[in-house]
């Protein structure tokens, strides 16, 4: 909720009036001139505030136009879309307060001088001092700074900054990270920082919690203890993407994509390099006893991760894009750039079957491992253990599907309908959307169904496909997350606004916008959602109250997080460092 406007309208007409007197009185009155603006003008803006700012652009002044064009003055113009900024982006009245007014000014929808003369006014009314600088019928001709008479914009010396009783830039500008940032919340506790010597591109915690594995883009992996201290540096053929601990954590797979994989051991020691082909792709079986890669010969291929040796080369018409084991591991799917299925038997490492002749985007099998949904053109349902196909899918050409966890229930999406059907083929549900179905989701525990089109994001309960919630997005999600027990719901997007829903009401519990893609992890128990991006803020959120615990600042953009198993420890990856804080 907005502050009282006095002190809001305050804060934005002193940097309104900051803004006016180092860069001229014509300078906030060019829209493109916006981002060069905020970029130049307030280099120790904090890196947050400008990202959101840049980010939130075309909200804000879509936001204030739609205000005017309903009859609403500038002030109360202004008032509404800094609340509206305020819970959407997490910054508080202050700082939207400033932000908004920027905007008001650039658009043309309000003069500074004007606003703030209003603002000065307000000020004295409730027994403020008033701002410096405040007089001056228009402030920036008639202050007495040399630079405010000069007629081009000019950057005033250090000798002529403003009198001692007014705030500096320096001064202003940090009660702005202050007023970003902090936000109330403490700051998160950190354990230590893992270093690379370049942007670091992926990283992951062994089963146990007691290593860490990084990978960059100076070509090396490095291992470290929970601790933070490194145990062994690994030399790689470029960037890589990937780093897997195989099940039991005794090895580490690590990927550079169109180059090579390699497998170490715990001491890190490499046990063999997977280049020839160039590799794309490398799993274990959920046993851990077998490793499969994939590459441009036309070929997947098996090996022991024990010995490391090659147990059998399994051949395709064309390059395998991707391959998965099933969740028993008594059977492989491949996928090859043909959009061809082939279903093997790992252990014989024998061909059982081709899932069909036509193009497939997507191979997945049922929770238990019975049966495999091929989604493609047309989508098509296997049994997993003989290749036998059933025919009631023959003719449906799906663009997304999914399995119910916990059993041989699947969902399917053509057009804009999608079906609930058992395995036999019945009906269960239907449910329509406005446009085309694009994605689906079920909950970890199959008690809700989450379904995406262009115009929309529903939620249903499948055991009834009864009227669905929707959930009111300022843009599509491109991404969500359920927490493990299926009663919260993380959506996010590339806008950069992330929310936590309630699944039974589909309540808002949690709304933050965060500059452009955003990473997103539930703790282990599932109590706190970690949320950050582009801004460089991670905030640690109460998943069950939707309260934001404590918040995490970094440099530049985060890129990922990651839960450590026990939950004691969270890792953000963000430019060329991972640091772990206290959970």
């Amino acid at each position: 909720m907005a502050a009282e406007p006095v002190g809001d309208a305050s804060e934005a007409a002193a940097a309104l009036r900051e803004i006016a007197g180092e860069f001229g009185a014509d300078a906030l009155s060019r829209p493109d001139t916006m981002q060069s603006l905020l970029a130049d003008m307030l280099p120790e803006t904090p890196r947050v505030v400008r990202l959101l700012v840049a980010a939130a652009e075309d909200q804000v002044a879509d936001t204030l136009r739609q205000h005017v064009a309903r009859g609403l003055d500038a002030g109360t113009a202004i008032k509404l879309t800094s609340a509206a900024l305020a819970e959407a982006t997490m910054l508080v009245p202050g700082a939207c307060a400033w932000v908004t007014g920027v905007y008001a000014v650039a658009l043309g929808l309000v003069d500074q001088h004007q606003l703030a003369a209003r603002a000065d006014q307000a000020g004295q009314q409730a027994g403020q001092a008033p701002p410096p600088f405040v007089q001056a019928p228009p402030p920036v001709v008639q202050a007495p700074p040399p630079v405010v008479q000069a007629p081009q914009v000019v950057r005033a010396p250090q000798a002529q900054a403003p009198p001692p009783a007014a705030p500096s830039s320096a001064e202003a500008r940090n009660q702005l990270i202050h007023a970003a940032g902090v936000h109330g919340w403490p700051t998160g506790q950190i354990v230590t920082s893992l270093r690379h010597r370049g942007p670091v591109t992926a990283m992951a915690f062994s089963p146990a919690g007691d290593t860490i594995a990084t990978g960059g883009a100076d070509a090396a992996v490095r291992l470290w203890t929970a601790a933070g201290v490194e145990r062994s540096r690994l030399r790689h053929d470029g960037e890589v993407t990937t780093v897997t601990f195989s099940p039991d954590g005794s090895r580490l797979v690590t990927l550079t994509p169109g180059k090579a994989a390699r497998l170490w051991d715990m001491t890190g020691k490499e046990l063999t390099r997977f280049s020839r082909p160039s590799i794309w792709t490398a799993v274990f079986s959920p046993d851990g006893k077998l490793l499969a890669s994939a590459g441009e010969d036309k070929a997947a291929r098996l090996w022991d991760p024990v010995t490391a040796g090659e147990i059998a080369q399994l051949a395709h018409d064309s390059w395998v894009r991707t391959l998965s084991f099933s969740p028993t591991g008594a059977r492989l799917v491949t996928l090859d750039f043909e959009q061809h299925v082939v279903l093997w038997d790992p252990a014989s490492a024998t061909k059982l079957q081709r899932l069909g002749s036509g193009p497939a985007s997507a191979a997945k099998f049922s929770q238990d491992g019975s049966l495999i949904l091929t989604v493609g053109t047309p989508t098509r349902l296997w049994d997993a253990g003989t290749g036998a196909e059933h025919r009631w899918l023959r003719r449906l050409n799906a663009s997304a599907g999914a399995f119910r966890p916990g059993s041989t229930q699947l969902a399917v999406a053509a057009g804009r309908m999608v079906w609930l059907c058992d395995a036999s083929g019945a009906e269960l549900a239907s449910m329509a959307h406005g446009q085309d179905v694009t994605a689906m989701w079920f909950s970890p525990d199959g008690g809700r169904l989450v379904t995406m089109s262009a115009d929309e994001t529903l939620l249903w309960d499948p055991a009834t496909g009864t009227e669905p919630l929707r959930l009111p997005h300022p843009h599509p999600p491109s991404h969500l997350r359920f927490r493990q027990d299926g009663v919260r719901l993380a959506t996010y997007g590339k806008d950069g606004t992330l929310t936590l829903w309630d699944t039974a009401s589909g309540q808002q519990l949690v709304r933050a916008f965060h500059a452009g893609q955003c990473s997103v992890s539930f703790s282990p128990d599932g109590r706190w959602l970690a949320h950050g991006g582009r801004a460089g803020i991670v905030l640690a959120s109460d998943s069950w109250t939707g309260t934001t615990r404590s918040w995490m600042r970094h440099d530049v953009a985060v890129t990922g997080l990651a839960y450590s198993p026990d939950g004691s420890r969270l890792a953000t990856r963000s430019g060329q460092t991972v640091t772990l804080w206290v959970s």
